[in-house]
């Protein structure tokens, strides 16, 4: 006969004790089958010290083997979710413990969010919540990621017990709750995006930094036009912001018209006296900061809907910031602040004596930015000058971070720019091809006719402010002082990184060893380097591709496709370069001694590029040279914007001495000589230049050799011909790249 023993069965699941009747030295697997009758359940678990014994193990292990103190034995009858009733006891807290449920599989950091995510208050873990192990030690938030509830649970009285100490100084969870969110500007004033696009891992951030004793300042700022006033008013500093206009553009969500109308100056300017105590502060960095699925779900959808255009998708990407912010702040500073406007202005000399007054009347308040801006009515009188407080931002006086405020934005960046690079990537697409950069540069070259070498003109240095410099293109133009001379241009590449501008003298009315001046017009075009919805730089958009180049008989040939996406009155507004890109491995090719010039024109249909390169040293003959012409590259660009800058105009060409070089007969209704004569005029004037650039259209045979090139003049349009003269009349396209917006 068997002998039976009463053993207390414990339930960490259900937190209840059980005295059975079992034989300490039978095996598990018989243990099982009568703990199941007893308790009606289907399915246990055994456990020892916590650690939950395999199934393969039980037909080796007797009772006795895991009893605990020889007689209490725990087990768990939620076996497949390891969910266990556990004792939690706050260290210095006279609350009574509290009881929950929770899977002793999962590691620190998901008990924290489970706790936090409770309803009793007295669990909830900010930042200064720490877990205790075994030994009442602190666990650190580090360390939280690697260490699971089990190995932190204790038996103490019969329970599970879970260890938590509230350590005393901020709660930076709690703290970071008052920007969890993106701004808009709304009534000149910084709020809170209706909707929460992200949340902020406070073990994540590059610095936190409790401002004890707090930092007061107390200064009086002028502000010129209402940006001055926008910023100044709202704490908003201007760290990382390399440009005004598309700042204004970009994180106000305003148009161009608009930014320089914020940036004119004031008749009157205005004076603000701005009292603030900074009492915390914290920086951010993207890695800090998760990602709402809502949010991330929305753009996806706006971007992956192919049954609308790109105008629809960015219309849409408006409306997303609209809804989660304009802008984030990557460092943020907390405390109070009291921001009063002077009634009576003085001359700027009298500002720095005035003084300040600290009484106030509270007449109402709204909610901003997680905490209560008080709107106030207050008088102070300062010598000549009067104060009324307009806005206040937490309480100055305060050491609870519970009445703090933000009261300063610092390093702000597009909300955009948090998504990953490939969903950044997608929107740069739908925005289109920005120029980047533009400029007009002279140069001036001792020629040697008879050698035909270029002038090489480097143009590396030109692209180190551009972040994402390897993926643009370059277009290039020749504009001459006269029509004594006509030049090539092309884009060249020494290295994948090292391109150049290579300049030939293909035709002269007095040939001969000289030095000559020309100008070259260059624009950069590639993706914007920030999420400007408005063009804040240049007021257009382009939309670029790459072409296939076949060889048809004696000519190179490119299709140019029919994009869809692109509106029809805006598919003949083209603008192109042929390039030669650098050599895939180490050659003999030098671009320094080459005499291959290239070029091409367009179909009228603007279906078809016709490419060639011809050798100027001898008799302009084509270059089959299959080395060279396998890095012939041809990018085509059509270009969003219908107004003045570009268009075609057919000119009648006519020759004067014999020469190759042809000049154009001038209209004066005509807007190209109109554009022309503008562009030169506004360089002459201003550092910022603005390029011209010119195409042949024509309709050509399988062996085309009308090959030449167009150069622009201060007044006019030349043409110098390689092989066949042009025709009488040919149809020009025209780009005159507008001025800059300031």
């Amino acid at each position: 006969m068997s002998l039976q023993n009463v053993i207390t069965v414990y339930d960490y699941v259900e937190g209840r004790a059980v005295d059975i009747s079992l034989n300490k030295t039978e095996k598990l697997t018989e243990i099982r089958k009568n703990l199941c009758k007893e308790l009606s359940t289907t399915d246990l678990d055994f456990y020892q010290c916590l650690k939950k014994i395999s199934r393969d193990a039980e037909g080796d292990m007797v009772l006795k083997s895991i009893l605990i103190n020889e007689d209490s034995l725990y087990i768990s009858t939620c076996c497949l979710l390891n969910f266990f009733r556990v004792k939690i006891k706050v260290i210095n807290s006279s609350d009574n413990p509290i009881f929950r449920t929770l899977p002793t599989n999962e590691n620190l950091k998901k008990i924290r969010k489970r706790l936090n995510e409770g309803d009793d208050d007295e669990l909830k873990m900010g930042s200064n919540g720490c877990f205790l192990d075994k030994a009442k030690t602190q666990i650190s938030h580090n360390d939280e990621y690697t260490t699971s509830l089990s190995e932190i649970l204790q038996e103490i009285n019969n329970d599970l017990t879970l260890l938590i100490e509230q350590k005393s100084g901020l709660n930076w969870t709690k703290l970071i709750k008052k920007f969890n969110y993106g701004f808009i500007f709304k009534d000149d004033r910084i709020i809170e995006a209706p909707e929460q696009a992200f949340e902020v891992d406070v073990d994540k951030v590059t610095s936190k930094k409790d401002i004890n004793p707090p930092d007061k300042s107390d200064k009086l700022e002028e502000c010129e036009n209402e940006l001055d006033t926008l910023t100044k008013k709202n704490f908003v500093l201007y760290g990382g912001i390399k440009a005004i206009t598309p700042w204004l553009s970009v994180f106000l969500g305003i148009s161009h018209e608009e930014s320089k109308r914020k940036l004119e100056s004031c008749k009157k300017s205005t004076i603000y006296s701005i009292t603030k105590a900074k009492r915390a502060s914290i920086v951010l960095s993207k890695e800090s900061i998760r990602l709402k699925p809502t949010f991330i779900g929305e753009i996806e959808n706006i971007l992956n809907n192919d049954e609308t255009n790109n105008i629809d998708k960015i219309n849409g990407l408006r409306e997303i910031t609209k809804k989660y912010g304009n802008f984030y702040a990557s460092d943020i500073v907390f405390g109070g602040a009291t921001v009063k406007i002077q009634i009576n202005t003085t001359s700027s000399s009298e500002i720095t004596d005035a003084k300040t007054n600290n009484s106030t009347i509270t007449i109402g308040s709204i909610v901003q930015n997680g905490f209560t801006l008080k709107t106030k009515k207050k008088t102070k009188v300062s010598g000549n000058n009067k104060y009324s407080v307009v806005q206040s931002i937490g309480d100055e006086l305060s050491k609870n971070y519970d009445d703090w405020g933000i009261v300063e934005y610092d390093r702000i960046k597009p909300i955009f720019d948090l998504l990953d690079d490939e969903l950044q990537r997608k929107i740069r697409e739908i925005l289109g091809y920005r120029i980047l950069k533009a400029n007009v540069e002279e140069i001036k070259v001792d020629w040697n006719v008879s050698k035909k070498k270029p002038y090489v003109h480097q143009f590396a240095d030109k692209l180190h402010e551009i972040p994402n410099r390897h993926e643009c293109q370059i277009f290039a133009s020749i504009m001459n002082k006269d029509d004594e001379n006509v030049f090539s241009l092309r884009v060249d590449y020494e290295d994948k990184y090292s391109p150049v501008i290579l300049v030939h003298l293909v035709a002269s009315k007095r040939e001969k060893n000289k030095r000559y001046s020309t100008q070259i017009g260059w624009i950069v075009v590639g993706y914007p380097t920030y999420f400007d919805f408005d063009q804040s730089e240049y007021p257009i958009t382009l939309r670029g591709y790459s072409p296939e180049i076949s060889k048809q008989s004696n000519r190179y040939i490119a299709d140019i496709p029919d994009h869809n996406s692109v509106p029809h009155h805006l598919k003949t507004r083209m603008l192109s370069t042929c390039i030669l890109e650098a050599p895939s491995s180490k050659t003999s090719y030098n671009p320094h001694n080459t005499t291959i010039v290239i070029g091409t024109h367009f179909t009228s249909s603007n279906h078809l590029a016709c490419l060639f390169a011809c050798d100027i040293n001898g008799n302009n003959e084509l270059v089959n040279d299959e080395s060279v012409m396998k890095r012939l590259k041809l990018f085509c660009y059509t270009i969003d914007i219908y107004n003045y800058c570009f268009g075609h105009e057919n000119l009648d060409w006519h020759n004067t001495r014999g020469s190759k070089i042809f000049s154009c007969k001038r209209n004066e209704n005509n807007l190209l000589f109109d554009n022309i004569k503008k562009n030169v005029e506004h360089n002459k004037k201003n550092k910022d230049k603005c390029p011209v650039f010119a195409y042949h259209i024509f309709d050509c045979s399988t062996n085309c050799n009308r090959h030449g090139f167009i150069n622009i003049t201060s007044k006019n349009l030349i043409h110098g011909s390689l092989n066949t003269y042009p025709l009488e009349k040919e149809m020009i396209r025209y780009f005159a790249v507008p001025s800059k917006i300031k």
